[in-house]
């Protein structure tokens, strides 16, 4: 089992300083996709107006092995309806 962090930023940078062990890459994407699907659920992020989600999963060595990012943007001209 490896470790596994899973650092988040919403205007504030969290740093998980514990990380997690888990068996491989794919679980651990599993688990950061997991991860901004809570902290959504909980609202606990804010995206309106114009914000940012991202979650970094980084391996035991800090190597950032993937970057998960969500961002809102409102629109300030008049919108386009598709026919």
């Amino acid at each position: 089992m490896a470790r596994y962090f899973f650092n988040s930023d919403n205007g504030e940078h969290v740093e998980d300083r514990d990380g997690t062990e888990l068996p491989d890459v794919e679980t651990a994407l599993a688990a950061a996709q997991a991860l901004a699907e809570e902290l959504l659920g909980q609202k606990v992020v804010h995206l309106w107006p114009d914000g940012v989600l991202r979650i970094t999963l980084l391996d035991e060595t800090g190597l950032i092995l993937a970057v998960l990012e969500m961002t809102a943007t409102t629109v300030t001209s008049p919108a386009i309806h598709r026919p």
